[in-house]
């Protein structure tokens, strides 16, 4: 017997009573989930002088810069977290792709769908993946909704990987995990109802999509449209001198194309040119040769590049996976400074009145019977926003610190978290209009699965919260 119990032998009864009921107040007022309060140690900015007035704006501004920047980097080194991960397991994982067999399973595509997207870090990589498998008829459009379905769980490990950073606290890392762990769930539980159904009744393939589809006068023009890329144009610039990939190896490798698992996923020509084939004219003496030179030309490969590219690891002479693991670590240490810095600056800038502010007007409702609209509105805003930056991860990866250090309730992050889930798809949209107009119908299709799949799971789920 524990020395606890044997203490609460030796009291009195009505102690022991007393003793029970105190605990049970204590665990009934203390909320695992509730935000910490705001600890007010502010001076009034008319209790300053002129010289820390001038001392307060400058220290608010070199933090507001220095929060930028450390988000702006932040967002950088998920960006390489996923090219690392590329490099060290995608090969294997676009491999697993060129079973169409297995994939024809419900169950096997959604695992691999999960796997690849895990291994990716980019549920963008293995949409885009499956709607290329679908463009070249080696899946059916219904053999691939299930792989986009893991992808839509497999995305949601970023910010889970992102929550471990507060671990050294617990109150915080109880918060951020919870946060971060609402994607998951919302997704398998999404998965757990309409994979099934969708299964059984192909609800998404006959009843949604197909008819729009059907539907839609697609441009009848063979030119490939360029996809947007609004994200990346702000963290390119930075990106692409530490890692560059070709984005289309993945993709051959997954359709079981010759010669395209010995290829390397590192981008190393930036630029190529068509030979021009005119040179032969040059010189008037070798006229005669000229037929013969065509010829020969006709032999070679009609392309030749022109500028390598340059970036860091761009003249290294390592494997794939050499480069991907220093890669990696390179990423986690730039990753983890910029995490620890960026909560560190929000907790020295949000503090007193702005903090208590700033959380009164992000988890407050509207009033009266328009509350009911809050939850609605911030689902909007979690689409727009995704949508915008054209990936949930990063999204939900920079709230996470928020739900972590006590500024964004969990109950705020949930809407946003489904708005960040819609506002994903509009990636997969973007990716089939960039398809050929011959391809585009088959592409749309899988991306509008995607679509309706997730406000499936918005319109189950939600309401029942409310």
């Amino acid at each position: 017997m524990t020395g606890n119990n044997m203490e609460l032998e030796e009291m009195p009864s009505n102690k022991v009573n007393d003793v029970q009921i105190d605990t049970v107040e204590s665990l009934t007022r203390q909320d695992p989930w509730e935000l910490p309060e705001v600890q007010v140690n502010y001076t009034k900015w008319s209790e300053l002088s002129c010289l820390m007035k001038i001392k307060r704006v400058a220290v608010s501004v070199g933090k507001t810069i220095l929060l930028l920047g450390c988000l702006y980097f932040f967002i950088c080194s998920l960006d390489l977290l996923s090219k690392s991960f590329k490099l060290i397991g995608g090969k294997t994982a676009g491999s697993v792709f060129q079973n169409s067999d297995v994939l024809s399973n419900p169950v096997a595509g959604l695992m691999i769908g999960v796997l690849a997207t895990v291994l990716f870090q980019s549920s963008s990589t293995t949409t885009g993946i499956a709607i290329s498998l679908a463009v070249s008829k080696v899946l059916t459009v219904r053999d691939v909704i299930p792989i986009v379905m893991g992808a839509n769980i497999g995305t949601s490990t970023t910010n889970t990987i992102v929550a471990l950073g507060q671990i050294t606290k617990q109150e915080e890392f109880r918060r951020a995990f919870a946060g971060a762990t609402i994607h998951d769930m919302f997704n398998w539980m999404t998965v757990i109802v309409f994979l099934p159904l969708e299964a059984a009744t192909g609800y998404l393939y006959y009843f949604t999509t197909k008819a729009i589809v059907a539907s839609i006068d697609f441009p009848k023009s063979r030119e490939k449209r360029k996809s947007l890329q609004l994200l990346k144009t702000i963290t390119k610039p930075f990106t692409s001198q530490i890692m560059q990939l070709n984005k289309h190896v993945l993709s051959d490798i997954a359709e079981g194309k010759e010669g395209a698992s010995d290829k390397s996923i590192i981008k190393h020509c930036c630029k190529w040119n068509s030979y021009n084939r005119s040179f032969t004219q040059i010189n008037a003496n070798i006229s005669s040769f000229e037929n013969e030179t065509s010829l020969h030309l006709q032999n070679i490969p009609n392309k030749i590049c022109v500028a390598k590219c340059q970036f860091l690891f761009e003249s290294v002479s390592w494997s794939d996976t050499t480069i991907g693991i220093v890669l990696l670590i390179f990423t986690l240490i730039i990753l983890s400074a910029c995490f620890f810095t960026l909560v560190r600056t929000l907790y020295s800038v949000m503090r007193g009145p702005i903090l208590a502010l700033i959380r009164k007007f992000i988890n407050s409702d509207f009033p009266g019977i328009f509350r009911y609209l809050t939850g609605y509105i911030a689902i909007l805003i979690g689409t727009g926003v995704t949508m915008v930056i054209q990936s949930s991860s990063v999204f939900t990866s920079a709230l996470t610190p928020l739900v972590g250090i006590g500024i964004l309730s969990l109950e705020r992050m949930y809407p946003l978290t489904l708005g960040a889930n819609l506002g994903t798809t509009f990636t997969a949209i973007i990716i089939a209009l960039s398809q050929n107009a011959d391809d585009m119908p088959i592409a749309f299709h899988v991306a509008l699965r995607h679509v309706f799949f997730n406000i499936s799971g918005v319109l189950l789920y939600y309401p029942i919260y409310l």
